[in-house]
């Protein structure tokens, strides 16, 4: 499908959902935070999905990277526009200037090709590989990054409206609600959260765009009165757990649910050759291996020491009288394996993620006592009876 041909579709489809009945039903006492992870954000939309049939709707939703870009839709509850994003995008939609070539090729066993029993649907994997002579030539004139991603910003444009925007601010300004995306300072190497509060619409479009663009692959972001480069949050933190719970405490929200578009477990990174794959494999095989490395300390830490620590040393002491319930919802590590690649956007694959999401996350709040196909890990967060301002944690998988 040509790059027009796709924009007339997403408009065709906003104006379709804009002209349905809109109704905002007031949500449980639940903040959501979702994780960064690319065209694997399908799944992600799947689990939201279950969720908010089962819980309406979040006060709060926290996310970074592909997370941020379903936050606004996420609070809004307007799920419907979501699920038609993550199952039509594809790299045209996303990159300007595409670095990858993707291929895609069947799970085959016994010679036949593998069928999902929980989807009915074909298996297929993944891979993405740099364009060298692309990658060599950017490196050559001085381009900060290997690709661009500018129609990536026009899709955030065309799918989340000013109006949209500004419903979104009213609910928030009514209701005490909040959204936040989360972003790397690149100057700073540091981790920020851009809330909405007191941010138009441009600004806060940019940031969104900003938290969803991954290092060396897409385009930085330039803030003209900041004099400073903002690009994907998940540099540093995959899982902004710490807002979540500042807003939880004040808030005396009493659950966290948490989207991870990846597996708890660590999974191994890609397969790399140096013979085979030169410079352009190892830069993908640093990558994968940097970006896990910092899946598995943003849960350890960022979840269990981090959480308690800054629990006591911001003094929310005193506002914790009672539980806060952390739910993690995260893929299986089989799903994982199957889809490593993030930066590959493919319709069918994507159609498949969702609907996976969707049906086990469905499945497991039914029969919560069923054998997981996909994890959950519970944190229960209560003060302890002996030090006042500490968290005592209690994990079940």
């Amino acid at each position: 499908m040509r790059p027009y041909s796709l924009l007339i579709l997403f408009l065709l489809n906003s104006i379709f959902l804009e002209a349905q009945t809109y109704s905002f039903k007031p949500p449980q006492n639940r903040v959501l935070v979702i994780s960064g992870g690319g065209a694997r954000g399908a799944w992600g939309v799947g689990v939201c999905k279950a969720l908010l049939e089962r819980h309406r709707g979040y006060k709060a939703v926290y996310g970074t990277s592909t997370g941020s870009l379903m936050a606004p839709m996420i609070l809004l509850q307007n799920i419907e526009k979501l699920e038609f994003n993550y199952t039509n995008v594809t790299q045209k939609s996303i990159f300007s200037l595409n670095p990858f070539k993707v291929t895609k090729e069947p799970v085959l066993i016994d010679g036949a090709q593998a069928i999902d029993s929980l989807t009915n649907t074909k298996l297929f994997t993944m891979k993405t590989d740099i364009k060298p002579f692309n990658a060599i030539w950017r490196l050559l004139i001085g381009k900060p990054s290997l690709g661009e991603s500018c129609n990536l910003k026009k899709l955030i444009q065309s799918q989340f409206s000013r109006e949209e925007y500004n419903r979104l601010q009213s609910i928030c300004k009514t209701y005490d609600f909040e959204i936040g995306v989360g972003v790397t300072n690149m100057e700073d190497a540091k981790f920020e959260m851009i809330k909405n509060t007191g941010r138009d619409y441009d600004e806060f479009i940019n940031y969104m765009w900003a938290s969803a663009n991954q290092p060396v692959f897409m385009t930085y972001y330039y803030d003209e009165k900041r004099k400073r480069h903002f690009a994907d949050g998940g540099l540093i933190e995959v899982l902004p757990i710490r807002q979540a719970i500042d807003y939880a405490v004040k808030h005396r929200v009493d659950t966290i649910d948490v989207v991870l578009n990846s597996s708890i477990n660590n999974i191994e990174p890609k397969d790399f050759s140096i013979r085979k794959n030169y410079i352009s494999g190892g830069l993908m095989r640093i990558l994968s291996t940097y970006g896990q490395s910092t899946l598995s300390s943003n849960i350890e830490l960022g979840m269990l020491k981090a959480t308690m620590e800054s629990i006591v040393r911001d003094d929310y002491s005193e506002g914790l009288d009672r539980d806060i319930v952390i739910n993690v919802y995260s893929m299986n590590r089989k799903l994982s394996q199957l889809y490593k690649d993030e930066l590959g956007f493919d319709k069918d694959l994507m159609k498949f993620l969702l609907a996976y999401g969707y049906h086990s996350t469905h499945r497991l709040l039914e029969h919560p006592t069923l054998d997981l196909t996909q994890p959950i890990t519970t944190l229960k967060a209560a003060p302890s009876p002996s030090s006042r301002g500490k968290l005592k944690f209690t994990m079940n998988e």
